[in-house]
């Protein structure tokens, strides 16, 4: 990890662990034997590009990690979120195909997690994948954060006392539906923006729900159209 004030670095590619080039696709270009690799290689046969597979296997190594790993900068930390959208011309490559192909994938990585308490944390999350309003995601996803559980024990056989973080996935197969200009959908766009930031803490305060508080908040989204 480098800070700033270093001095610049040569980047150096040793070309016999990366994909060679395919057609001139930059997307081919990925590390040997990583998940990468194996998302592009799922997706073979199907109306997709390697750009697309290459990106959602981004986003789901986003949402596998959430709030567990960051990058420190200055007195912040830098969480691996991202906003990502696969653009096309309608019926020129299937969008929502690869979206639908490569999210058991997911589902598979959380099964294999061999460590009960991981496991259980990293389910805890919201996922969208349509229509919502700025107030009702806050209000489910208060539902998800704050959770504790206790059944859990460590290395030494002690019980441990987890909590659950506000970790939401916004998976949209059309974004418009997500993002619409409808009156009820006022706010939306400004609350995920906010969202981005993965504040520690965050507050809203409705007639409908009252007040409701957020803590560790993590949120990522794939979208298409």
């Amino acid at each position: 990890m480098y800070t700033r004030a270093d001095p610049p670095q040569r980047i150096v590619i040793d070309r016999e662990k990366v994909l060679p080039f395919k057609d001139r696709d930059p997307f081919t270009f990925v590390p040997k034997g990583g998940f990468l690799e194996d998302v592009q290689n799922y997706a073979l046969g199907y109306e997709t590009t390697n750009a697309f597979s290459f990106w959602t296997g981004v986003h789901f190594l986003s949402t596998m990690f959430k709030r567990d790993i960051w990058m420190p900068w200055g007195t912040e930390r830098h969480f691996p979120n991202f906003y990502l959208i696969l653009l096309a011309y309608p019926g020129l490559v299937k969008k929502s195909t690869t979206m639908k192909v490569l999210t058991p994938i997911y589902d598979i990585a959380l099964e294999k997690i061999s460590n009960e308490a991981l496991a259980w944390r990293k389910r805890q999350e919201l996922t969208v994948s349509s229509t919502a309003t700025a107030n009702g995601m806050f209000k489910l996803l208060s539902e998800v954060a704050n959770k504790t559980n206790d059944s859990f024990v460590n290395a030494d056989n002690e019980p441990m006392m987890l909590t659950s973080d506000a970790n939401l996935i916004l998976r949209v197969s059309e974004l418009t539906t997500l993002l619409s200009k409808a009156q009820y959908n006022a706010n939306l766009i400004d609350k995920i923006t906010d969202f981005y930031d993965c504040n520690d803490k965050d507050s809203s305060t409705t007639v409908s729900h009252g007040h409701i508080d957020l803590e560790n908040i993590f949120c990522t989204m794939l979208g298409a159209t």
